[in-house]
């Protein structure tokens, strides 16, 4: 009984790194293709309000206050 708790302990973190490594391998081609679709500098604009939009989500009535 307790080897089995202990395999299951031991196979879970790395049945996760598996599918992390899973996700990423596939987010590399996925990349490639919207890189050559869009522009850079549209990419990163988008990006950056998206963080701004976060950020003002998470800290905006803070940030104003101090203002």
């Amino acid at each position: 009984m307790k080897t089995e708790k202990k395999r299951g302990a031991v196979l879970l973190p790395c049945l996760l790194v598996v599918l992390q490594s899973v996700l990423y391998g596939f987010g590399d081609p996925i990349s490639k293709l919207a890189y050559d679709e869009v522009p850079l500098f549209t990419l990163l604009s988008v990006r950056y309000w998206m963080a701004f939009f976060a950020l003002l989500l998470l800290f905006g009535r803070r940030a104003l206050r101090e203002l």
